[in-house]
């Protein structure tokens, strides 16, 4: 596999575009780019391996921070678009104590 398709999907899936969106501004530039088959697949083979890791390795890392004190309280509030309008967008807050 060609080290620019691996950094292109990194650079795709870690700055959270699509792969729709960047292929059609990849058409307006003229630049070649992996298929969508074979960005899907290196997401899945080698991707989201490695951020799944990363989410453990720092679960582990908070757990083991907190040394597994019980009187810990998780408060979190959502909050979506103004009223009335969509709610496509939505903020949640999390507050530990």
């Amino acid at each position: 596999m060609a080290t620019g398709n691996l950094m292109l999907s990194c650079t795709i899936l870690f700055s959270e575009l699509s792969y729709s969106l960047f292929i059609d501004f990849a058409s307006i530039l003229n630049f070649k780019i992996v298929q969508k088959s074979q960005f899907y697949a290196i997401q899945s083979r080698y991707l989201f391996p490695i951020v799944e890791q990363a989410y453990f390795d720092h679960h582990a890392e908070v757990a083991a921070f907190l040394g597994g004190d019980a009187s810990l309280t998780i408060s979190g509030d959502g909050r979506c678009d103004s009223p009335g309008h969509s709610t496509k967008y939505c903020t949640y807050t999390l507050i530990l104590v």
